[in-house]
């Protein structure tokens, strides 16, 4: 049962970074899911994206998004990254905070979303980013893709952005410098 949210004088959770093991990221989930903590859908496609960074070393351990868990040890917000220790088969570092109250989970996830642009931005590609990030996709699906998906098939291949700023580094880094 979801309580309702916590009274502003409870103290904020702390945070602890923690290696989440695949059968504690097992537990977890299963937590969440014998409680109907986190009434989101998970969505496999997201977790499997996210495994495919894990796998590939676009994943970043020292990423500050929280592990949200509640007093139950359920996951209000981290289940695609959990689901995606499981996929990926390999142990994650987190920041976790728990007994956090599931009222908690209705101002979770309302930021703005980084767009591949952005973090384009980040590795040092100044202009052009729109262009450069649509030029990869498009790119990596030629490249990549058109050997196991038809054509019409291709917008339905979804990168990460760090996998898009991977394949820039790794095969496109020149597109940059070509839209200049």
């Amino acid at each position: 049962m979801i309580e309702d949210a916590a009274p502003a004088t409870v103290a904020l959770p702390d945070l602890v970074r923690e290696v989440v093991t695949v059968a504690a990221a097992a537990d977890i989930l299963e937590k969440t899911r014998l409680h109907g903590c986190n009434p989101r859908k998970l969505d496999s496609s997201h977790a499997r994206r996210l495994a495919r960074d894990m796998c590939n070393g676009s994943w970043d351990d020292y990423n500050p998004d929280v592990l949200s868990l509640c007093s139950h040890g359920a996951a209000i917000q981290g289940q695609h990254r959990l689901q995606a220790v499981i996929i990926s088969k390999t142990p994650r570092s987190f920041l976790v905070a728990r007994d956090v109250p599931h009222g908690a989970a209705t101002t979770m996830d309302c930021g703005k979303a980084r767009s591949a642009a952005t973090a384009l931005s980040l590795v040092g590609v100044d202009g052009h980013r729109k262009d450069v990030s649509s030029t990869i996709r498009l790119l990596q699906n030629y490249d990549v893709e058109r050997k196991k998906v038809a054509w019409p098939a291709w917008r339905s291949v979804v990168y990460t952005n760090a996998e898009i700023v991977r394949f820039f580094q790794s095969e496109y880094s020149d597109l940059s410098s070509s839209c200049h």
